[in-house]
């Protein structure tokens, strides 16, 4: 498992949330969550009831960037939005 060294997420001024297609069990949860948490300035939390991630930042992410945190996955990001905080 791979931790963000900040988890603190009013440190984060960006907030999205990203459907996540392929993710069923914890084990996905967990890679899923690596492949963001790898990412300096990102602290990514998920959910397997829903498929969603939650994706903070400390700078401005696009769909593209998120995609491509997930490359050589095999998984899908469905839908990317920000959210309100």
């Amino acid at each position: 498992k791979v931790k963000p060294k900040d988890r603190k997420i009013s440190n984060y001024p960006y907030g999205y949330v990203a459907e996540v297609e392929g993710m069923v069990c914890a084990n996905c949860l967990r890679r899923v969550e690596n492949a963001f948490n790898t990412n300096e300035g990102i602290y990514a939390k998920g959910r397997l009831d829903n498929k969603r991630v939650s994706i903070y930042s400390k700078k401005k992410l696009t769909r593209s960037e998120a995609v491509n945190m997930l490359d050589g996955l095999s998984y899908t990001i469905t839908d990317f939005r920000e959210e309100r905080k």
